[in-house]
């Protein structure tokens, strides 16, 4: 028994310590199991967040502001950051967008902007958030399926979605590959085979862009 807790303590310790772009398996057995077909591209990159100007919400010192993130990186467009964020009791909305496209050179940074939401407009964000599946859908998939889910889903080109939530009590993030996409497959393939759903995350995502006051919604 000793030997086990050795051993389960030494693959804690080195996963912690492994690079951040290693991530773990949402669906393994073991907490600590790596899915390498669980790539670190469906996650926004430091590089990526650093051209938005934008916090890491996964690090501990997000944890006093409760927030929540749509990053679209569209392959022939301009990549947006929605971030919507409330601290001591008020509640914003930061918007970014790039001059380039996602697929190719981003350049710098074209529109920068924060607007101020209300309560109730809050209060509908937070509750589509909280529906089920809506910030993680993938927890849906049935593990036997997972490693489908992203190759098929990756292999279309067209655009990533991100949603991150950091609430007081977790941070989650979801990277899905042209999710709008995978609405459209037909019966035969992933998403009715797995029944899962990307209505709900979508509706995040939507909703933060109609806050932001930005034009043309996100459409492939």
């Amino acid at each position: 028994m000793k030997t086990l807790l050795v051993v389960y303590s030494a693959l804690i310790a080195l996963v912690s310590a492994s690079d951040e772009a290693n991530q773990l398996d949402p669906f393994a057995d073991n907490p600590v199991e790596k899915q390498a077909r669980w790539p670190a591209t469906l996650v926004p990159s430091k590089g990526e967040l650093e051209m938005l100007g934008e916090p890491d919400l996964s690090k501990a010192d997000a944890k006093q502001t409760i927030s929540v993130r749509f990053i679209w990186v569209p392959t022939s467009d301009h990549p947006i950051s929605i971030r919507a964020f409330r601290e001591n009791g008020k509640a914003a909305i930061k918007v970014v967008q790039m001059a380039g496209k996602g697929g190719y050179d981003w350049g710098k940074v074209e529109l920068e902007k924060t607007i101020p939401i209300d309560g109730k407009q809050w209060s509908k964000l937070v509750d589509l958030y909280s529906v089920d599946g809506a910030r993680k859908p993938s927890r849906k998939l049935r593990k036997d399926l997972r490693d489908d889910f992203v190759s098929m889903m990756s292999g279309l080109d067209g655009s990533q979605w991100f949603l991150e939530v950091r609430d007081l009590k977790q941070y989650t993030v979801e990277g899905i590959p042209n999710p709008l996409h995978g609405l459209e497959m037909p019966k035969t393939a992933l998403n009715d085979v797995a029944k899962i759903d990307f209505n709900e995350f979508l509706a995040v995502c939507y909703y933060l862009f109609d806050l932001s006051g930005l034009k043309d919604r996100p459409n492939y």
